[in-house]
């Protein structure tokens, strides 16, 4: 993580730092499913074009990293949008796991919000479990609020602790998921009574940075978006959102593929 940028951009590089650090406990990935169903099923619903949906996305998203090794200027463009080409993925492979384990069509029509909470539950039940124990672990905003973390160590690029780091992320998560529960509540700030009731109905995990990225991106400000930033600090944001993205869509295609084997007697991948 010993990164050298040729602009300050502390907004930029915050950011690149969750990134990375995603992406380093990411690497070589696997999804494992308790007890996996044997009963073939008939594919219906939007199977077909879900699947059709990540795989256009996925090929977008290889073409453009490619594009942008032969030109570094376009990642100005592409670091705004990988985020939300990211989670759509992610949010399909979620449906598309779920409609396998339930048989229930219904899966592709849930809101973000419930099919997220869905798999998160099938996490906290060891029904679902990630190869790294971090995406695994399932946090509470009293917890996350105790934690004490050094000030400035969102830019730190050297001599990084990455379980400082995952703790920033968690803390940044929880950030957004407050801001969230705000806006829907339309409150300015949370007193004693909304923080209670907030913090009784919310947990974290750290997969759900796929979520609460997108929405930032999606609907709030960029503000790592500068016209002083050079195209070269771009690719580095960038290429580590992209190699993220590959890390999880692995997992997620293998998994799916043994589910889809077992339910279509096919893979879908």
């Amino acid at each position: 993580m010993n990164i050298i940028w040729k602009n300050e951009n502390p907004a930029l590089i915050t950011h690149n730092n969750y990134i990375e650090c995603l992406k380093i406990f990411s690497n070589n990935l696997s999804i494992k499913i308790k007890n996996l169903p044997t009963q073939i099923i008939v594919e219906k619903g939007d199977l077909k074009r879900k699947v059709h949906l990540v795989k256009l996305t996925y090929s977008n998203l290889i073409w453009e990293q490619k594009s942008i090794q032969d030109n570094p200027e376009y990642a100005t463009v592409c670091a705004s949008w990988i985020s939300i080409k990211a989670y759509y993925i992610f949010f399909n492979f979620l449906m598309v796991i779920e409609y396998l384990l339930s048989d229930e069509v219904g899966a592709f029509r849930y809101t973000h919000k419930k099919t997220i909470k869905i798999f998160k539950e099938y996490i906290k039940e060891g029904k679902i479990q990630f190869s790294a124990q971090k995406f695994n672990k399932i946090y509470f905003p009293d917890e996350i609020n105790s934690w004490a973390i050094p000030k400035s160590e969102n830019i730190k690029t050297f001599n990084v602790d990455l379980d400082v780091r995952e703790k920033q992320i968690i803390r940044k998560l929880l950030n957004y998921c407050q801001e969230d529960y705000k806006k829907a509540n339309k409150l300015k700030k949370l007193c004693k009574n909304n923080k209670i009731e907030f913090n009784k109905k919310t947990t974290l995990c750290l997969f759900e940075f796929f979520y609460w990225y997108r929405i930032k991106a999606n609907y709030c400000d960029l503000e790592f978006i500068n016209s002083n930033t050079s195209p070269e600090d771009y690719v580095k944001f960038y290429d580590n959102y992209f190699y993220l993205t590959m890390h999880f869509s692995k997992a997620f295609m293998d998994i799916i593929n043994v589910l889809s084997q077992n339910r279509l007697n096919k893979k879908l991948f």
